[in-house]
């Protein structure tokens, strides 16, 4: 049995959309066959070792304080703690290859797994951890380029999860290519809609106004007055008073209600509730966000950017905006609120399989086995 070291700084339930990806690896991998052992930061009293079959969960410490959200501080911790706690995990569990979530700078863990303990090593590049993903990140890029450069330089394999990722990554590669595996859709959360009087909205992010422009959420809203929508918002961040100010000029109070973050089961029920997610992010790889609503039944407006464009030109599940402005959001909106058969009309068991997270699993266990 082939041996995987996953390590991922977080894991749910702590974390948000890499987090999910790594777990739905770990547990289709060890399904697959592969003893799988995940690396990741402890939280609250959560057990510092399971064991789930050939699915092995090792917490260490990080100092991790948030469920939703960490900080350089923790993530040094996380680092610090993994690089003490690596010669133990290659004695005991003996892995034939790593799995590193996120390049840089997590990516210095695979480099001590080859240097100190001639364990091979790929990366998985989520999003802000390749240089030009968002431009939040260039002084942080700036300084951690010869990290970087060493990581890609000796890691057998870089994955990403969206082709706009690649892109990114293939113009810091010299001998090698990325390798494109998007996240997966979930055959479980499949359900139909039927769309009543009210239609109802769904949005969830992180607050970050260059990268999200949920800004355009209470344009939407004021500029269709007229029309019967709620609006549920799931999430937080740096810019959300920005939100908050706004929603409040244009006195929606009673047409949105506020989530914050929620867990994964409770994020499913508004899934389920809602009939449109709206998607208007500027930057984005291949979000969980995004394959969840769509294999959960939900249509999509959605700002066009490549890989939003694949999952729903590949599903049919919604709309691509020329403008990513609220005057066309809302014009879509009254199409569908006149004719909702294409919300109601589902997806296909076909699609759903064809772009599971099974069929994604499958992908990366052919590159990392051969």
């Amino acid at each position: 049995m082939k041996s995987l070291l996953l390590v991922s700084y977080e894991y749910p339930p702590i974390g948000g959309g890499a987090a999910n990806a790594c777990r739905q690896y770990a547990q289709l991998l060890a399904a697959r066959g592969t003893k799988v052992v995940v690396l990741t930061s402890a939280y609250a009293d959560l057990p510092l070792r399971e064991e789930h079959g050939d699915l092995v969960i090792v917490r260490i410490p990080a100092g991790r304080k948030d469920q939703h959200k960490s900080n350089p501080f923790q993530m040094f911790c996380f680092m610090l703690s993994a690089f003490l706690r690596l010669g133990n995990l290659v004695q005991v569990y003996k892995p034939d290859h790593a799995l590193i979530f996120f390049v840089s700078p997590f990516g210095a863990l695979g480099l001590a797994l080859k240097w100190f303990h001639n364990v091979p090593f790929s990366v998985f590049a989520r999003g802000g951890d390749i240089p030009g993903f968002v431009d939040l990140t260039d002084a942080y890029h700036a300084v951690l380029a010869p990290l970087t450069s060493l990581i890609l330089k000796n890691t057998t394999n870089v994955f990403s999860n969206g082709m706009f990722l690649k892109e990114l990554a293939d113009k810091l590669l010299v001998d090698k290519e990325a390798i494109n595996i998007p996240n997966g859709l979930e055959p479980r959360l499949a359900k139909t809609k039927k769309v009543n009087d009210k239609l109802k909205l769904l949005f969830v992010g992180r607050m970050v106004k260059k990268q999200k422009n949920f800004l355009v959420l209470p344009e939407i809203l004021q500029q269709a007055s007229e029309l019967d929508l709620h609006l549920y918002i799931v999430g937080d961040g740096p810019d959300f008073d920005l939100l908050l100010a706004k929603i409040a000029e244009y006195k929606l109070e009673s047409r949105v209600t506020i989530l914050g973050w929620l867990n994964r089961q409770e994020l499913e029920t508004y899934y389920q509730l809602c009939d449109l997610l709206i998607f208007p992010s500027i930057v984005e790889g291949v979000s969980n966000v995004l394959v969840e609503a769509i294999a959960s039944g939900m249509y999509v407006l959605a700002n066009d950017i490549p890989d939003t464009r694949f999952f729903i030109e590949n599903t049919g599940r919604g709309k691509l905006l020329k403008t990513n402005e609220a005057s066309e959001y809302v014009a879509l909106i009254k199409e569908l609120i006149e004719d909702p058969s294409a919300i109601e009309a589902g997806i296909s068991q076909e699609t759903l399989q064809t772009l599971s997270w099974e069929a994604s699993a499958g992908e990366l266990e052919s590159y990392l086995w051969g």
